[in-house]
């Protein structure tokens, strides 16, 4: 894998390793600043949950919470490239983790009779794909009882696609990134 950079793990038993990061169109890793504030608020939570991270990327989200305690994860991801990438990473952190080549548009053939303590959405900020995705996991029952939801935006995104059931459990911005959290009702 020919990865020019790289993200780390920023906490847990893999906390400083360095993940690839490959040269991919489009691909944006969460910030290192951001992951902290995130992982603090999941702190109480994220213990033996079991994880979806849709546009995964380089798949740094669903690692980090792999690193602190997440029992496992489900790595959604179209690019082919970036698949293997996250499927070599899993092996050579020996992870609990499954890897699936699959547009984000097409959830519901993949994600049957499953459920979600955690769900990460951080696609690429341009595309439509919230809404559609949101839409597919609250139709589709997706999520446990007393689910959260991570979603990241850029800041000057309409957030109008996140049901008005769900309560903003919190909020913050870091540079172009939005990010939020939902507890799901």
């Amino acid at each position: 894998m020919r990865a020019l950079s790289s993200v780390r793990i920023i906490g847990g038993r893999w906390r400083g390793r360095k993940l690839p990061v490959l040269n991919e169109a489009g691909l944006r890793p969460t910030p290192d600043r951001v992951r902290e504030t995130l992982f603090n608020w999941l702190m109480p939570t994220i213990q033996d949950t079991v994880v979806l991270d849709i546009c995964a990327g380089t798949g740094v989200l669903g690692f980090e919470a792999l690193s602190r305690g997440a029992s496992k994860v489900l790595f959604i991801e179209s690019n082919k490239k970036l698949c293997g990438a996250i499927r070599e990473i899993r092996e050579v952190l020996d992870a609990e983790a499954e890897v699936i080549q699959q547009n984000a548009t097409d959830l519901g053939l993949v994600l049957t009779e499953r459920k979600f303590d955690l769900v990460f959405l951080d696609p690429p900020y341009q595309s439509d794909l919230y809404f559609e995705v949101i839409t597919q996991l609250v139709e589709g029952n997706y999520f446990a009882k007393n689910a959260l939801m991570y979603i990241e935006t850029s800041t000057n995104a309409v957030v109008n696609f996140v049901p008005e059931s769900w309560q903003k459990i919190r909020s913050k911005t870091a540079g172009d990134v939005r990010y939020e959290l939902f507890q799901i009702a």
